[in-house]
């Protein structure tokens, strides 16, 4: 029998998983209102923050730093990368082509180049040799087969763009950190809570309070800055917001930026808790999305608050019925928000259509 202390369990488990789900569904929220599009590969930038802060808190230690520096700076440098890559992927794949320029293709030579030489251990001229002829090659496809078509994408072009960039991710990943789960040590002491009969590690508390701080932050972002205004009057209508004097292709920039943020910092707060590998962004993206159109698509506190909801029916359904059903469990709540209230808990008949680009 189910005693009142294994459901408290259930739920504690559940928060943590769904402040991970709430942050994706923050990110999928942010880059829709600024661009119409649901950027899929938003569970990657999750990914790489756990990977990269492994990385780097390694990378530190074995330097002889101590932990209490080491770790806030290897959450730093992860995030911060992290970033650089959401604001790389939308110069590159999502801006229009005829928008790039030498210094974009300069950026892309020197990754692919980067690449060849980490990777495949090529040498000097072979890797200049591969990163001169692919970008030469990526400049003569967009140029003659698919700058006028993207001069004015649509809404379905862009996400297969994102799922495309989802994969590519997935895959840089697997080859730089291989297919091994990372994990980190607990940020804070590893002595558990007791709290009415059920356990909580002070890790997941940490990984609660610092998810919520975050999101908190980038409400009150776009509620008193002037930025975070002209990010939701973009939102609101585009078109105003360009005759108000807006640049709407930096608000969407800041948008991928963001959303590669909060991903990020998810990701770092809960590698101690979760492994981490460079195959969890699939289904954190799916469950993010799930949140986001949980929420209300559109709604930033509905996202959140509905992927904190989602994150406790996993735990139960996880401790009450198996724990092998916990992502059919998720995937049957996206399913029935989608065909019985597709405007969501939060959201208004409006939001629930896609807008266009």
């Amino acid at each position: 029998m189910v005693s009142s202390s294994d459901i408290l369990q259930y739920i504690f488990s559940g928060i943590t998983v769904g402040s991970i789900y709430a942050m994706v569904g923050l990110g999928f929220t942010m880059v829709y209102n600024s661009t119409s599009i649901i950027n899929f590969a938003q569970g990657e930038f999750v990914m790489l923050g756990g990977l990269m802060g492994v990385t780097c808190a390694g990378a530190l230690s074995e330097a002889g730093m101590p932990a209490h520096f080491a770790i806030p700076l290897a959450f730093v440098l992860a995030v911060g990368a992290t970033t650089i890559v959401g604001m790389l992927m939308e110069k590159v794949a999502v801006e229009p082509t005829d928008h790039l320029t030498v210094f974009h293709y300069g950026g892309m030579a020197a990754i692919i180049y980067g690449l060849c030489r980490v990777l495949t251990d090529q040498s000097v001229p072979v890797a200049l040799a591969v990163a001169v002829i692919l970008t030469i090659g990526a400049y003569l496809l967009l140029k003659n087969k698919t700058i006028h078509s993207m001069k004015n994408p649509s809404v379905l072009q862009l996400i297969i763009i994102t799922i495309a960039m989802s994969i590519l991710l997935r895959g840089i990943a697997m080859f730089v950190f291989g297919k091994d789960a990372y994990f980190m040590k607990h940020f804070v002491t590893e002595d558990p809570i007791n709290i009415l009969g059920a356990t909580l590690l002070p890790q997941t508390l940490l990984v609660v309070v610092v998810i919520t701080l975050a999101a908190v932050l980038v409400g009150l972002f776009y509620a008193f800055t002037l930025t975070g205004k002209a990010m939701k009057a973009c939102a609101f209508n585009r078109d105003t917001a360009k005759l108000m004097g807006i640049n709407d292709r930096q608000m969407i920039l800041l948008s991928f930026a963001l959303a590669a943020l909060v991903g990020a910092i998810a990701g770092f707060m809960v590698t101690p808790i979760t492994l981490m590998d460079y195959d969890r962004g699939g289904m954190l993206a799916l469950k993010g999305f799930g949140a986001a159109v949980l929420g209300g698509l559109g709604n930033g506190f509905g996202a959140v608050l509905a992927g904190f909801i989602l994150g406790i029916i996993e735990g139960l359904g996880a401790g009450l019925i198996s724990s092998g059903y916990k992502d059919a469990i998720s995937l049957m709540v996206l399913l029935g928000v989608l065909f019985y209230k597709p405007s969501g808990l939060f959201g208004s008949t409006e939001a629930a259509k896609f807008k266009d680009f």
